[in-house]
């Protein structure tokens, strides 16, 4: 079977930069055809979720209603119809995904990643992570930590299960794909070295772009202008209940925030990927940037 030639996936844990980096790709393939900004609600429809978290394109894809099948029945489904979805595909396609990479009886791959054209994985400090997905999910930083440390935990925010497994796991398990044709970038690096690193990912998405375009589609996709347009339109993706999607976008701010405590316990659970990303040095120490 021939690889894709037009769908690249961009996967993530969850608050890892994943949605960030979509407004940025969408404003510069806006961009680069149109000559003009998103409106950022607009994101969704150019770069979206749909074959990997909606019930409803399973059920148009199968031909019938899959409300009766499990969790497990449910996936199984989903290998061959991303491969459907695949061969009908005549534009380049770009698709969020928050699962970790996990396979259907121990050898079939969920997400056939090697008949693709590539991944990017997007990567963030696990002491950050606590803050945002305690924030996001309205729960206790303490239960957020609980949750990134569950070998076995499964979302359940969308009408499709997201398999996590912990947070090292999940890193861990694209992490193995590196073969595959999968970059890896750090949310750190996106925010410190923001021409670098988003240029490596243009280059890496096959896009012919010059840097003034992407300098342009980071500007279009800073941090201040995506506050300011939630608070005065409002952002989509946004869980009803949630004050603010876009908090802070910061990198560190775990040492203003967190305790001792909280701080060793994932380093606990963690550290391993966390020397592995440049996020711990040799004394187990966190490190910012």
């Amino acid at each position: 079977m021939n690889k894709s030639k037009s769908l690249f996936w961009l996967s993530s844990y969850p608050k890892s930069g994943n949605t960030w980096f979509r407004i940025f790709l969408a404003n510069l393939l806006t961009l680069l055809k149109e000559n003009r900004s998103i409106n950022l609600n607009d994101v969704d429809y150019l770069i979206n979720d749909h074959i990997t978290t909606k019930k409803t394109w399973v059920n148009e894809m199968c031909g019938f209603d899959t409300a009766h099948l499990t969790d497990d029945e449910l996936d199984a489904l989903l290998p061959e119809l991303h491969v459907q979805y695949r061969e009908k595909q005549t534009n380049v396609t770009y698709h969020k995904v928050h699962r970790a990479y996990t396979y259907i009886n121990d050898h079939q791959p969920l997400i056939p990643l090697d008949q693709y054209v590539g991944a990017i994985h997007f990567i963030r400090n696990p002491l950050d992570v606590a803050i945002s997905l305690a924030n996001h999910f309205e729960f206790s930083i303490d239960d957020a930590i609980s949750m990134m440390g569950d070998k076995s935990f499964a979302l359940y925010y969308y009408p499709l299960r997201q398999l996590l497994l912990s947070w090292s796991m999940h890193v861990e398990s694209w992490f193995q794909l590196k073969e595959n044709n999968i970059l890896f970038l750090r949310y750190e690096d996106m925010l410190m070295k923001p021409l670098e690193t988003f240029s490596k990912a243009a280059k890496f998405l096959q896009l012919d772009v010059s840097s003034n375009l992407i300098e342009q589609a980071i500007s279009h996709s800073s941090f201040n202008k995506l506050k300011k347009f939630e608070d005065e339109v409002g952002f989509l993706d946004k869980p009803p209940k949630l004050k603010h999607f876009f908090r802070k976008g910061i990198a560190g701010d775990w040492k203003a925030t967190l305790t001792e405590n909280q701080i060793q316990q994932i380093i606990k659970d963690h550290s391993e990927v966390m020397r592995k990303f440049g996020y711990l040095n040799k004394y187990n120490e966190p490190i910012v940037g």
